[in-house]
């Protein structure tokens, strides 16, 4: 009886960490657009650089400058010891999810700090301090720049 649920759930493991191997092809690498800013994994190093341009063999990226005195760099990784490339972009913030939370604090705050005894002044509190949160949520995660990453190479 245990192995006919052992065995199926090794096979079930076995086929899922193959299928999930290796993500893209070398093609999607060679496509980026110039410019990117990507994130390198190596076998022995990494990097997060610009991308210049990816060969058969090798991808060429600048590494930003950190210092005003050196010059940036160009670093080259040999298509054989990439284990991960991914490129990072920058998403703007949800001003409507922020007008949603801070409505939702405010309302609460307002319903908590009124009479208690008065439920017509908890309600005014919970409208008019729910109205002044959803607005000052929705300037607060406007402002908010979130930055995502997508793989489009894996070994």
């Amino acid at each position: 009886m245990r192995s006919r649920i052992v065995y199926p759930l090794l096979a079930l493991v076995i086929f899922i960490s193959s299928a999930q191997a290796q993500i893209g092809d070398w093609q999607n690498v060679e496509d980026i657009r110039s410019g990117l800013t990507i994130f390198v994994q190596g076998d022995r190093h990494f990097a997060r650089c610009t991308f210049e341009h990816a060969t058969d063999s090798a991808l060429f990226c600048e590494q930003a400058s950190r210092s005003p005195f050196f010059e940036p760099r160009e670093i080259r990784f040999e298509r054989t010891e990439i284990r991960r490339v991914s490129i990072e972009y920058f998403r703007d913030g949800n001003a409507a999810k922020g007008a949603l939370v801070g409505m939702g604090v405010g309302a609460t705050l307002g319903a908590v700090s009124g009479d208690q005894a008065d439920g017509r002044s908890r309600l005014g509190g919970a409208i008019i301090v729910g109205t002044i949160g959803a607005v000052f949520g929705s300037m607060f995660a406007r402002s908010f720049r979130t930055v995502h990453s997508q793989v489009i190479y894996q070994q």
